[in-house]
């Protein structure tokens, strides 16, 4: 599977994985169940330990002046394909493990697993996981229409409109090639509707510029 494929594959969360935000600095944002996370690396990758797996690298602590105990904590994941183990792809995490609350210092006995769940979220990001949140596609009920826009912007064109880009590139005698590297596509089916309004209009202005010089070269002849 193309990897870019992935990604897109991953990017998407249901609603019942969602959970808004409703206090602190966060507050309007959505908090992504850890769970749900796993669930979707299992299907792209398969079970833990066989698709898709982690190490712990490294484990800090960090003793604050008010009595405090941070804890920091760093993983790589991994995932595979084509049977073949990925490189790996860094997380952190971090928490406290002696906190203060209205009773004084108390011991955080979920710091460690916080913490790797903050760093496994963390590295699995930059494969795609939940990017439509990361990205702001959601915000509350507005979710489903920017979700909508964004798929409306990077819709690729229609096989008609491939057509007549190709025809005017046989016309004009262009390179299709350097034409889908100018708008970084790897070929003319990848072009966004954007995209592909820019090339047609620049191919038909190329095209009636080449039918003008060549009208004015047969009057002087």
């Amino acid at each position: 599977m193309e990897i870019n494929k992935i990604y897109e594959n991953l990017m998407e969360v249901p609603s019942n994985a969602l959970k808004p935000i409703e206090f602190g600095n966060l507050k309007g944002k959505s908090d992504i169940n850890p769970q749900w996370k796993i669930e979707a690396l299992t299907k792209e990758f398969g079970l833990c330990g066989f698709g898709w797996k982690y190490e712990i690298d490294k484990v800090d602590t960090f003793n604050c002046q008010d009595g405090q105990v941070l804890l920091y904590l760093r993983l790589s994941f991994y995932f595979k394909q084509e049977e073949k183990w990925s490189d790996p792809v860094y997380g952190y995490g971090g928490d406290f493990i002696i906190k203060k609350n209205k009773n004084g210092l108390v011991p955080n006995d979920e710091a460690f697993k916080m913490c790797l769940t903050d760093a496994l979220g963390n590295a699995i990001k930059n494969i795609g996981v939940a990017g439509s949140i990361f990205r702001g596609l959601y915000d509350g009920s507005k979710y489903a229409r920017r979700e909508e826009e964004y798929k409306e912007a990077h819709k690729t064109i229609t096989k008609e409109q491939v057509g007549k880009i190709l025809d005017l590139i046989s016309a004009t005698n262009a390179d299709e090639k350097i034409m889908c590297q100018y708008y970084k596509v790897k070929k003319i089916e990848e072009m966004t509707e954007e995209i592909y309004q820019k090339a047609y209009h620049a191919l038909e202005a190329k095209l009636a510029k080449e039918e003008k010089a060549q009208r004015a070269g047969e009057t002087k002849q």
